[in-house]
């Protein structure tokens, strides 16, 4: 398996252990109704969770785009 399928796995993994039955989602959901910048926020700034998922998904991250031209060009 690949280290990207490996991190996409566990970043499932974490969504549906820990985000899918999150108290505090569920907390901000019913208080801002259900505003997605609000939690989004409060995960990728106070939460352990939101942090690992944020660790991982820079593994995600390939290097710059390029378009055929420019391979073409570089070959």
């Amino acid at each position: 398996m690949s280290t990207r399928s490996q991190t996409l796995k566990k970043i499932g993994n974490l969504l549906d252990n820990k985000c899918g039955n999150c108290p505090k989602k569920e907390e901000l959901n019913k208080l801002h109704g259900s505003a997605f910048a609000r939690i989004d926020s409060f995960c990728n700034r106070e939460c352990k969770v939101g942090s690992q998922l944020q660790e991982l998904g820079k593994r995600l991250v390939v290097g710059q785009r390029q378009y055929i031209d420019e391979v073409d060009e570089a070959v």
